[in-house]
């Protein structure tokens, strides 16, 4: 699992040449040679860690993989901000979780309501020299014809609004467990399979011609940047009736640019539909990204602390309905994450506001 392109990108920042000539490209100045040394070390303990939990046991794969997370991350912020340096980085995580002694109280059948909250450390570091965009694919009106822009999500607000998130808040959005959610859970959906975006004026039309407007999604329109209209323009071979009320129109103001209410996406490459996901519950719009760092984050700390829990749900004990959605975020983590890290090492620090 520690193959293939992504690791292959990785792995150069384990060689001090490669490092000392990508430095001097981002940032236009050389790093000194301690500090090209701690990002060879973060990237290097950080694959350890993801080889060794290769050929483990799911009983301790989590705690491993989180390691692992948490280690390549360090060197992302390292490498990303030319003013960090490995004695200056905050030693906490920069999460912290919220009262699980009395939520597990209940039972493995709780393990979706354990909450986290962001504070002082390496998340919020994380936070300051990420990417946090995503690539939008449309059709261009009624044709096959795909076209992409750029999404900006905005600030991370959880990472300083002291809000709580959930593990079920993150497994109902996460690309590889959402969509088996509402079956495995029995709990209303977050993420929808079956949606058709694509641009005609006035904008960017997200059109549900085959399960209509989700309830949650009908929210968002306001009459004036997001409307409700039909489907008839955008969905080829797929023509509602003159009345049909299954499109939310995101209405551009001259520009290719999406506006801020439009839901995060994702487009898998074939095919004519794609996955809208809601908000989270404080408005956030987050990244695969950040979404797999604060999943594995969970069920590293889960194993770590509460190992009796962990051990009950993959032995199959009363209350483990969610032990499928959770093995599969694992195995997102192995097999996803060396993908979103190499995209996060740009060199370039997001501006405080």
């Amino acid at each position: 699992m520690i193959e293939g392109i992504h690791w292959k990108t990785i792995s150069r920042f384990e060689s001090h040449d490669f490092v000392a000539k990508w430095y001097r490209k981002a940032h236009g100045r050389n790093a000194c040679s301690a500090k090209v040394g701690q990002i060879n070390a973060c990237f290097a303990h950080g694959r350890e860690y993801f080889r060794n939990a290769s050929a483990s046991e799911m009983s301790v794969k989590p705690l491993l993989l989180y390691y692992g997370v948490l280690s390549c991350c360090r060197g992302v912020i390292l490498a990303n901000d030319p003013e960090k340096k490995e004695e200056s980085l905050k030693p906490r995580h920069g999460i912290e979780t919220v009262d699980w002694r009395k939520t597990l109280s209940g039972g493995i059948k709780n393990v979706l309501e354990l909450q986290i909250r962001a504070a002082d450390g390496t998340f919020r570091e994380l936070v300051e020299v990420c990417w946090h965009l995503r690539t939008v694919y449309r059709f261009q009106g009624p044709t096959n014809r795909l076209g992409s822009s750029g999404q900006a999500l905005g600030d991370l607000r959880f990472a300083t609004d002291g809000s709580c998130m959930t593990l079920d808040d993150l497994v109902s959005r996460l690309l590889q467990t959402g969509l088996a959610y509402p079956e495995l859970t029995g709990r209303r959906a977050k993420m929808f399979r079956g949606a058709r975006i694509a641009s005609h004026p006035p904008g960017v039309h997200l059109a549900f011609p085959l399960i209509g407007i989700p309830e949650e999604l009908r929210k968002l329109a306001d009459g004036q940047r997001v409307r409700i209209g039909s489907s008839n323009q955008v969905a080829p071979g797929l023509r509602q009736g003159d009345d049909a009320k299954d499109t939310l129109i995101f209405v551009l103001s001259g520009d290719e640019t999406h506006p801020d209410a439009f839901p995060v996406s994702h487009y898998g490459g074939e095919g004519d539909y794609m996955v809208v996901m809601l908000d989270f519950p404080n408005g956030d719009k987050l990244t695969e990204f950040i979404k797999l760092f604060l999943v594995s984050y969970i069920l590293g700390m889960l194993v770590r602390y509460h190992p009796s829990i962990w051990t009950a749900l993959l032995r199959n004990e009363k209350g483990d309905f969610a032990q499928p959605l959770l093995v599969d975020a694992v195995e997102a983590i192995e097999r996803e994450f060396p993908e979103q890290l190499s995209h996060q090492l740009h060199g370039i620090v997001r501006k405080k506001t």
